[in-house]
């Protein structure tokens, strides 16, 4: 085959017809962080399948893998934005669609030191200053040259059709700030159930991820035990257990999926949350979705949300905000008109006001880089909906 691009942001065309080999852009984490003591590879499994697809996929990347590798998240997260700045993007897959938003106000932030790397083909600016001669050439290689405009936002560069990631669990709670991120609409595709374990659930359209039963066995389990796939009912949720090929004999993932619908006898499944992740000082169980329900609600403009259970004689639900006043009597409201439960203790007497800080801004952000930092997969990351008091307590003090 043989490319013609007219320019950096015009689509690749093979004798006027246009083809599939437009830059897809992946946020992967490297697939080996260690070693174990008997020599088993420990690393991330989107490294491990970036390294594991066809080479004319590969190629399709703008990143090269090496980018990846990089341990400071920071210029780790510069060099990506540099690199696929020279490319004509139209495709952004990443599990968790919090690590868009973060990229995209890594972009502003950044956007002259990158304007300015790209314009001289250079890998020199922004966190990426610090690096000496021999990194900088190995990182920087392929980089490109191209002149950028004011905008910042990614769709005034790059022509973005899809977004992949998670829409599930807490993804809600971010997928409604995407538009403002990206700078304009853009789809967005269920990434699909997936784990390292392996592929549960396909997105192969817009309808919602199918059920894979021609791969691993799947058993979908409730209060009332194991049902198979096609005895599912739509707008249930089950807990995922599955017997793959690789030897995991009905194996609990403590993943909650909900039914959304069916291809043919396939139930269409979506990640909800994982089981047990929830706030339970008195038999309220206010799940991981009903604390994002809230804060969508009551902080639309929030950049990030953390609860947990705050113990004393009268338990209270304490939640942490960033970018947004932290409005208890609010979240209270909300909370109450979600969780019948809840409501109940708390008109009880049995559960008081919830107590709520709001954080500093890039609180969230630099939680993110510390997990990813003491090994975390950078595209993998949980967002700390919900968190035990130790932990609350050490994102909150920074």
């Amino acid at each position: 085959f043989f490319f013609k691009q007219k320019t950096a942001y015009e689509d690749y065309k093979v004798t006027g017809v246009q083809t599939c080999a437009l830059p897809i852009l992946s946020v992967v984490s490297p697939a080996e962080h260690t070693r174990s003591p008997g020599g088993l590879v420990v690393g991330s499994n989107t490294g491990r399948m970036f390294l594991a697809q066809p080479w004319w996929v590969r190629w399709r990347a703008p990143v090269p893998y090496a980018v990846y590798c990089i341990e400071d998240p920071a210029l780790r997260a510069y060099c990506v934005l540099r690199h696929a700045l020279a490319q004509p993007v139209t495709s952004w897959t990443t599990a968790n669609p919090s690590t868009i938003l973060l990229y995209c106000r890594r972009m502003a932030e950044w956007w002259e030191d990158l304007r300015a790397d790209c314009a001289d083909g250079t890998l020199s600016r922004g966190p990426a200053a610090g690096l000496g001669a021999a990194d900088r050439k190995r990182l920087g290689k392929g980089a490109g040259r191209v002149r950028l405009g004011d905008d910042p936002r990614p769709t005034a560069t790059w022509k973005l059709r899809r977004i992949n990631c998670w829409t599930g669990g807490s993804a809600p709670f971010f997928l409604g700030r995407m538009p403002a991120a990206l700078g304009a609409e853009v789809p967005v595709r269920e990434a699909g159930v997936s784990a390292s374990e392996g592929f549960f659930a396909v997105a192969l359209d817009d309808e919602g991820p199918i059920s894979w039963l021609t791969g691993h066995l799947l058993e979908l389990v409730d209060d009332d035990g194991p049902h198979w796939p096609w005895e599912a009912e739509v707008g249930r949720e089950y807990r995922l257990v599955v017997s793959t090929e690789a030897g995991l004999y009905r194996y609990d993932m403590g993943d909650i999926v909900r039914v959304t619908g069916w291809a043919g006898r396939a139930p269409r499944m979506v990640f909800v949350r994982k089981a047990g992740n929830v706030l339970n000082a008195m038999g309220e169980k206010v799940t991981e979705d009903q604390v994002i329900e809230a804060a969508r609600r009551v902080f639309p403009g929030a950049l990030g949300v953390s609860t947990s259970v705050g113990w004393g004689e009268v338990p209270v639900i304490r939640f942490a905000v960033e970018g947004a006043e932290a409005d208890a009597a609010a979240f209270d409201r909300v909370l109450s008109e979600l969780n019948v439960e809840y409501e109940g203790r708390r008109s009880s007497g049995r559960m008081g006001m919830p107590e709520g800080v709001s954080v500093p801004n890039g609180t969230f952000a630099a939680w993110r880089d510390a997990r990813v930092r003491a090994g975390a997969p950078d595209a993998q990351v949980k967002d700390p909906i919900v968190l035990d008091p130790e932990r609350w307590d050490a994102l909150v003090r920074g």
